[in-house]
């Protein structure tokens, strides 16, 4: 097994150009996340490993391995390294399998993977795990190569695709994305005959198929290991019922994490127009494969919205979302490789308009990265007055006395939008002012960050304080009486219930 024959129609040249410029556009673009603490939400739990037990619960069972090899601290640094890398090899996996060779679409398919909606989502909201997800799909494409381009490889793709839906929820989506686009290019390009096409298709399907069963087996393995009651659920995709679910990712395509807002809706409407052209002037040329490259192109938002095993609902963006774009991609090589050289009007227009577009993304992630390092010194300054205030009530003691945060810094009269960043809400991730949104989040930050022994109550305790009429009756942080012993718990009130 060789390059030449994995890689059909891609140099080594291009490809290890392609890496270089996955590389530098992921520091470019998330740099800042990389070198300052945006650590906020679940995130703010920095030691990773102490949420082994619900990751393995929740599907993710090999987290807590990974978390041995990588370290489980979550340096922002080391995470956005390990995370650049896994890009940068996804990026040249899959303009291998493409055989992308003109460097204005080699541009556009690093731009789309690295500068992506999704990306920034996983970075904004989950720095502590986003290296362990970004590896989870380079697995995803590494199942396809061997799937797709290595003679008996279908066992090995089964056992990488496995692993990388133990990482990541949406594993099994993105490699049956990646692997509709590449028979889409094969219907596109008339390379191969009907029964080699067919072939192709049930080797990918049993694939799925193998890797799903090794990936179930192992999750009920690790939590009778474990000895924990599985937490997840089959879960619906974004968009709920089926047409939901196929409208849902199209319809992101208008609703761009952009600061050029409207700019970015126009051009990926002329982005759809210019790849629906290119599939008109191909479509006589392809005789009796148009019902199949029609089916496929009908499932194909369904493939990469697929339902997910897991504790968590749908995430507002997904990996698997960026392969929109890289369908768009082969559609525009399929209808101008053959007779128009990189000159063509196309292939600049199509540079040119995503370019643009991408540069509004990666505005907007910088912009998102600053508000969640805010965020974070907001967060650092109130829970450091509430803490002064804990510790003026006499019969206080650090790491001895019961105490109960009741409400959150997120809903309190402090929260106020930062001026300027409102349009930053269209990301959920960076939809709040404090990085302690939540009862966990109060755990977490008052653990890990400030590392100070508050001794907190459980969820059960923390539910029937808030419940009795003379905390409800408390005024809420900052006013002077937020802090009182009640029954022996210090109750800590930080907002109305």
């Amino acid at each position: 097994m060789n390059l030449s024959t994995v890689f059909p129609g891609a140099s080594p040249k291009a490809l290890r150009k392609t890496a270089v410029l996955a590389l530098i556009l992921a520091l470019a673009a998330h740099g800042f996340c990389f070198f300052n603490l945006t650590y906020s939400g679940e995130s703010v739990m920095l030691n990773a490993a102490k949420g082994s037990a619900s990751q393995i619960a929740s599907g993710a069972f090999l987290m807590p391995l990974y978390w041995r090899v990588r370290g489980a601290i979550s340096a922002p640094l080391w995470v956005g390294l390990l995370s650049s890398c896994y890009l940068s090899l996804t990026v040249v996996l899959l303009c291998g399998l493409l055989g992308l060779a003109s460097p204005y679409l080699i541009a556009m398919l690093a731009g789309s993977v690295v500068l992506s909606p999704s990306v920034l989502s996983i970075f904004a909201g989950s720095i502590h795990t986003a290296d362990a997800a970004f590896l989870a799909f380079l697995l995803a494409s590494c199942a396809a190569v061997f799937c797709l381009r290595v003679r008996a490889g279908t066992l090995l793709g089964a056992l990488l695709l496995a692993a990388a839906q133990a990482l990541d929820r949406s594993s099994l989506s993105f490699f049956l994305g990646v692997s509709a686009i590449c028979l889409i290019q094969s219907l596109l390009k008339a390379d191969e005959s009907v029964r080699a096409l067919v072939g192709r298709v049930l080797r990918i399907l049993l694939c799925a198929a193998l890797g799903m069963a090794v990936y179930l087996g192992g999750f009920m393995l690790f939590l009778h290991r474990a000895g924990l009651d599985r937490e997840a659920a089959l879960q619906a995709p974004a968009g709920k019922t089926v047409v939901g679910a196929w409208l849902y990712p199209l319809a992101l395509l208008f609703k761009p994490l952009t600061i050029y807002a409207h700019v970015g809706v126009v051009l990926h409407a002329l982005l759809i127009a210019l790849g629906a052209f290119a599939l008109l002037r191909l479509l006589p040329k392809m005789k009796g494969r148009v019902p199949a490259l029609a089916l496929l192109l009908l499932v194909f938002p369904l493939l990469v919205n697929l339902p997910a095993y897991s504790t968590r609902l749908a995430a507002q963006t997904s990996m698997p979302y960026v392969l929109l774009d890289a369908l768009l991609i082969v559609l525009l090589q399929a209808a101008f490789e053959s007779s128009v050289d990189e000159r063509h009007l196309a292939y600049r227009a199509g540079t040119v308009m995503l370019g643009v577009s991408l540069l509004g993304t990666t505005i907007f992630a910088n912009q998102v990265y600053l508000k969640k390092t805010l965020e974070f010194d907001s967060t650092l300054s109130v829970m450091t007055r509430v803490i002064a205030r804990a510790e003026a009530v006499p019969a206080f003691k650090p790491g001895e006395t019961p105490v109960a945060l009741v409400g959150s810094i997120e809903d309190s009269e402090l929260s106020v939008v930062h001026e300027g960043f409102e349009k930053l809400d269209a990301l959920d991730a960076a939809a709040n002012n404090f990085a302690a949104t939540d009862d966990t989040g109060n755990i977490w930050y008052t653990w890990e960050v400030l590392g100070y022994p508050f001794s907190l109550v459980d969820a059960y305790t923390l539910g029937q304080l808030e419940q009795r009429d003379d905390v409800q009756a408390m005024p809420a942080f900052p006013a002077q009486d937020c802090c009182r012993m009640i029954d022996g718990t210090l109750v800590v009130k930080l907002s109305d219930i």
